[in-house]
């Protein structure tokens, strides 16, 4: 007599996924610097902070990471991109007085959203915008595109007060 299990029931995908968080949190404690303090499921998955004196007082500086293991590509409009976004914004505004930046860390690439008539992905994009890649004006109708997408995402995919506001408030982008 032969067992036949249910397909997609067992945890592999849980267990890779927090296998992924590990192996992300021992690389960063790795090459923490001695300034840097490593936080665990604090803002994000992984959180590292460094506390500076400065005229005003102290200065916090914080890189929050998610950690997300995906097979399926990735785009701006998948509920895991748009939540986290809702995520950080509201984590900038609770607190204004630090300088956060958040990082999606992912096993997948970028996949290209409906729509979009671009060269490269909107993902893709906006990592162009980080690293600098863009002239002033390039980087302005960029970041333009990149709000209106995510604005007409989240009226897609939500009707949360949460969501509708922050989306509301997309200047942040820069």
């Amino acid at each position: 007599m032969s067992f036949t299990p249910i397909p997609g029931r067992d945890a592999w995908g849980t267990i890779a996924g927090f296998v992924l968080q590990v192996d992300f949190t021992i690389i960063r404690w790795l090459n923490l610097e001695q300034s840097e303090t490593l936080e665990l499921e604090s803002g994000e998955d992984i959180d590292i902070f460094r506390e500076q004196l400065s005229a005003d007082g102290i200065d916090e500086t914080r890189l929050m990471e998610q950690i997300k293991r995906r097979s399926k590509t990735l785009t701006l409009r998948a509920p895991e991109a748009l939540e986290a976004i809702v995520n950080f914004c509201e984590t900038r505004q609770s607190n204004p007085q630090s300088r956060l930046s958040f990082r999606f860390v992912t096993t997948t690439t970028a996949g290209v959203e409906q729509g979009w008539q671009h060269e490269m992905s909107v993902i893709s994009t906006w990592e162009a915008i980080r690293r600098g890649d863009f002239s002033e004006q390039e980087r302005d109708t960029a970041l333009e595109a990149i709000r209106s997408v995510l604005q007409t995402s989240h009226k897609a995919r939500s009707s949360s007060t949460r969501s509708v506001e922050t989306f509301a408030r997309l200047h942040f982008l820069q």
